[in-house]
């Protein structure tokens, strides 16, 4: 056998086997773009995978999508013990970091400048306005307080009083009565608030008893009903004086003194001896015997009860009226201003607080009762309409939007500074399962829950066609080259081997033909 052949036809047919392979790998990328000769493309020009980018992009956008990444393979992946392990670590590790820092500390640690927590501030006022504002909650918040003051109206006043949340409620109110009074602007607010009442009241048309509660009222006829004995005995006391009897005597004797009167009266007091004081002395003596007789005192509390009536019957202007532009102003803003400060004055509330916990605690009717409540659901028609009149010229003060932004700044700062274990005592345990058991909870719900609407959102089949077919063909071949490197190595000098074997093939059956 002729080894030389045998030496050289192996190395002609793996040459030959090698760049037959490696010709036809390149063939798959190579050329670009279409060749042509005097107008007629060459075949297999441009290469496989420029050629057909598009459908190759297609199938392996459904191949991936069909056998990779399945909605069963990703749910199971993402719930996986592997990564619930993972999760749990997560929150292990930020747990540690907290730990020590405050709440701002943590937020410029996620990146969140002081811009984004302005922003932040921003719309959780705008989100708290627009619920508070929304009319839907007003009803709901004024139907059910109206519910709940209707329901309270069989019980009695007394069940309150005797209750120890009374108390704490009472002094708590005082508390705020009095720090709103501690401002001076307020005080003034409410002495011109006053002022502007007591006007009004003294331009109506309506009469002095129409302004007067009721039991006020009969409590004022009461008082003035029994002044009659008291006027009487103020009457005799002045007449007894000595004062009164020098004066009334004086009296006496200048009026008799007049000329014709004297000389018809000479008698008379020839008899009395002159003595004016005598004569006052009879004068006295008869006046206390006619307030004396019961008749007489009766008379008197008529007239004291016609002219308390008569003044109550009349028109509040028309007593107004009687005073000056100039003075009627300033009696009003010195009444104004004396309401103001016995409002103001720390005794007032608490003396007005404890007349009417003692009116609470005496009195035996409920609620419906003291109120004089007839018919209940017209009772809670009323005050639902009331309560939502209020709650809605509330909400359109600026001063109710100044106070809630006021309010999530203030609440803001105080949750920036506070540390995390402060805020969340259970935070500072070594392991915090709990947090963690919370955490996978939430991670695991999230997943049941919005994983299939995601994946049915995303359609991963068009995702990587698309991706695929954006790519430029250098970026394909670099991507499959990235790939299969090593594979379309192996090709290559596999076609060397083969063409050797063949050349010694062909060789060795020479030798036998």
């Amino acid at each position: 056998m002729n080894w030389e052949k045998l030496l050289v036809s192996a190395l002609v047919g793996a040459a030959i086997g090698y760049i037959t392979n490696w010709i036809a790998i390149k063939m798959l990328f190579r050329p670009l773009n279409a060749k042509r000769l005097l107008g007629i493309r060459l075949p297999f020009t441009p290469g496989v995978i420029p050629k057909e980018k598009n459908r190759l992009a297609r199938s392996i956008g459904d191949s991936v999508s069909r056998h990779l990444l399945t909605r069963e393979y990703i749910s199971g992946e993402l719930l996986s013990g592997e990564t619930e392990e993972q999760v749990r670590s997560l929150v292990r590790r930020k747990v540690s970091e907290a730990h020590g820092k405050t709440v701002q500390e943590v937020l410029e640690d996620a990146g969140i400048d002081f811009t984004a927590r302005e922003k932040c501030q921003k719309t959780i006022t705008a989100y708290f306005l627009k619920g508070a504002r929304d009319r839907r909650l007003l009803q709901l918040i004024s139907t059910q307080l109206s519910a709940l003051i209707v329901q309270l109206l069989e019980r009695h006043p007394a069940e309150l009083v005797n209750k120890g949340e009374f108390s704490a409620c009472r002094n708590q109110l005082q508390k705020l009565i009095k720090d709103f009074f501690a401002a001076e602007e307020n005080r003034r607010q409410l002495q011109d608030f006053l002022a502007v009442r007591v006007e009004r009241v003294c331009a109506s048309t309506g009469t002095i008893k129409e302004y007067i509660p009721g039991n006020l009222l009969d409590d004022l006829r009461e008082y003035m009903a029994k002044q009659a004995p008291h006027i009487i005995s103020l009457v005799n006391s002045y007449l007894d004086a000595p004062e009164t009897r020098k004066l009334l005597a004086k009296r006496v004797e200048g009026f008799f003194d007049q000329g014709l009167l004297h000389r018809m009266m000479g008698g008379l007091l020839d008899k009395l001896g002159n003595n004016s004081g005598q004569v006052a002395d009879k004068i006295v003596d008869e006046i206390a015997n006619f307030f004396a007789q019961p008749e007489n005192q009766n008379l008197l509390v008529q007239k004291v009860e016609s002219m308390f009536n008569d003044f109550l019957d009349r028109r509040v202007c028309d007593v107004a009226a009687k005073v000056d532009d100039e003075t009627r102003k300033k009696t009003i803003l010195e009444l104004s201003e004396w309401l103001s400060n016995k409002l103001s004055c720390g005794e007032t509330v608490p003396g007005v607080f404890n007349v009417l916990e003692k009116k609470l605690a005496g009195t035996s009717a409920s609620w419906r009762e003291l109120l004089g409540v007839e018919d209940r659901e017209k009772f809670k028609q009323d005050t639902e309409a009331y309560l939502m009149k209020v709650l809605c010229e509330i909400i359109t003060r600026s001063e109710f939007e100044a106070s809630v932004g006021g309010y999530v700044h203030k609440t803001a700062l105080w949750l920036g500074y506070s540390r995390i274990d402060e805020l969340w005592p259970r935070l500072s345990s070594k392991d915090a399962k709990e947090l963690e058991e919370n955490v996978l909870g939430v991670y695991r719900g999230f997943v049941d829950r919005f994983l299939p609407d995601i994946l049915n959102f995303v359609n991963f089949s068009q995702l990587i066609t698309r991706r695929v077919d954006d790519l430029d063909v250098l970026e394909v071949e670099e991507l499959v080259i990235g790939i299969m490197r090593r594979e379309l190595v192996a090709i290559t000098w596999l076609g060397a081997i083969l063409g050797a074997c063949i050349g010694v093939s062909m060789v060795v059956l020479q030798q036998f033909i």
